[in-house]
């Protein structure tokens, strides 16, 4: 039976880290471990691990010998795993209840696959953070099992045509088995770059041939006020805490700095880019590969251009956006950067179709702040209880309730009810969507028929004139020849 480890690197998560070892810590596995690697924290988080390292003997705690960058911290605790599979996991995130059995049902079913991802299907904001859905747990009830060509939705994320977490992101999203990283090791660095999960979910597509995405998944992202994807991707990030992470203050190990021709950027489609050239210069992607900055560029302005950035942050996130555009030649991509701008002009002058947003129409929405929830863990299992009763309404089986917080029990009985109905709504529209788009296809090809028919039709006409033309010539001649004979 295959190992599975879940490695959670933790810098000063005091407020959160409890929450997702309860998380861990229900999960039913005869192999199944948490190692936990704390990067010198300084505000009680290491000695809230060591207790719970004494506690449960599933809990393995280490610390490099020093504060190190983020990818080189994973690089780190990576070694400290020899076999199995692994997934990453913050200190305000949490797994889901069901996890294990979920990938062990994976695997029985597709004995030998080297990747289990799962789109986002569960996420929880912690009341300390900026916007409307603090407090919220967000669920995307959806259930499937698909085998993916690993090859191909690497081309499709190279090409812009899909997000990062198309592919197996081993960051609360999907285990990877320890193989797909032997070929990375024999090249150097494990992770050559400032994105150590956008680094891991290329070298997962490209050292496996196929990946299983699934659904319901196996994790539910936390955001709180800590988190450094908040401060750094969110417009009400801590911006204080962002410009710390991006210089690395107060880290003595140091990871790689960014590519010079990217830079800094908020963006998680620069993100992909930047990572992209640092694999192919790790010969991760052959030199040939061509990334689509053009489409990586237009993404990355309609990203920036739909949150509500301060003015500040808004002008910064511009102008690092002109400067990829200007060393990658698609500075046309760019439509003027002011208020007025409009997106749905823009979008239509682009030479390409844009990959859509997510949907919301699967989105259930609940605000946990009236209710006893305490943290992720609690939220997490509300998340894979809404999750479940997806499955069982799938299969006609009836669902009992596992989760334990008690206020949250009186409204279980109508989330469910909603499920089933949201599902189907959710099913419509992507058949809408579906038919929608084989219409356009087809009319464009209509319109493009016709055009044709319409460039014959010239051409035609023009070819009777051209040849009536010597026809009315030797009319002529022939007539003078035959007056001159008589």
């Amino acid at each position: 039976m295959e190992l599975f480890t879940v490695i959670v690197p933790v810098l000063n998560r005091v407020h959160t880290i409890a929450h997702t070892l309860l998380s861990c810590l229900v999960q039913n596995d005869e192999r199944f471990q948490i190692l936990v690697s704390d990067n010198h924290s300084s505000d009680g988080t290491y000695e809230e691990l060591v207790r719970w390292a004494a506690r449960d003997a599933r809990i393995t705690l280490i610390r490099p010998p020093c504060r190190m960058g983020q990818a080189t911290h994973w690089e780190f605790a990576l070694e400290h795993v020899r076999e199995g599979y692994f997934m990453f996991l913050g200190g305000d995130d949490a797994l889901l209840p069901r996890c294990m059995e979920r990938a062990r049902a994976c695997l029985a079913a597709h004995p030998g696959v080297k990747a289990l991802h799962s789109p986002i299907c569960v996420t929880y904001l912690y009341p300390d953070v900026h916007g409307e859905r603090a407090g919220c747990l967000t669920t995307w009830p959806k259930v499937g099992m698909e085998l993916r060509d690993s090859g191909e939705w690497l081309r499709r994320v190279i090409g812009g045509e899909c997000g990062i977490l198309e592919l197996p992101y081993p960051y609360a999203f999907a285990w990877c088995h320890m193989d797909v990283l032997d070929d990375v090791r024999k090249k150097g660095r494990l992770i050559p770059c400032r994105t150590p999960p956008v680094f891991l979910a290329l070298a997962a597509a490209r050292y496996s041939s196929q990946f299983l995405m699934v659904s319901p998944g196996f994790a539910a992202p936390g955001v709180s006020r800590e988190s450094i994807g908040y401060s750094c991707q969110f417009p009400g990030g801590d911006r204080v805490q962002d410009r710390k992470f991006f210089r690395e203050d107060d880290i003595a190990a140091k990871d790689i700095p960014y590519h010079p021709k990217v830079g800094v950027s908020r963006s998680e489609h620069m993100h992909v880019g930047e990572t992209l050239l640092r694999a192919k210069e790790a010969g991760l992607l052959d030199d040939s590969t061509k990334i689509a900055w053009d489409r990586l560029v237009a993404l990355a302005y309609r990203e920036f251009a739909v949150a509500d950035w301060s003015v500040e942050d808004r002008q910064a996130n511009f102008a690092s956006l002109q400067i990829v555009a200007r060393n990658f030649g698609c500075e046309a991509m760019l439509p003027e950067l002011d208020e007025k701008s409009n997106m749905g002009s823009w979008m239509k002058q682009l030479p390409f179709e844009l990959p859509r947003p997510r949907a919301s129409a699967r989105e259930i929405v609940i605000d946990l702040k009236p209710l006893d929830v305490q943290g992720v863990h609690q939220a997490a299992r509300l998340g894979d209880e809404i999750l479940e009763a997806l499955v069982c309404s799938k299969q006609g089986s009836v669902q009992e309730m596992r989760c334990d917080v008690r206020s949250l029990s009186w409204c279980f009985t109508q989330i469910v009810k909603t499920v089933a109905a949201t599902d189907e709504v959710a099913e419509l529209l992507e058949q809408l969507e579906l038919r929608t788009e084989e219409s356009k296809r087809r009319a464009a090809e209509r319109d493009k028929a016709k055009q044709m028919v319409v460039e014959l039709n010239e051409r035609l006409k023009k070819t009777k004139i051209n040849a009536a033309k010597p026809s009315r010539k030797l009319g002529d001649r022939l007539k003078r020849l035959f007056s001159a004979s008589s």
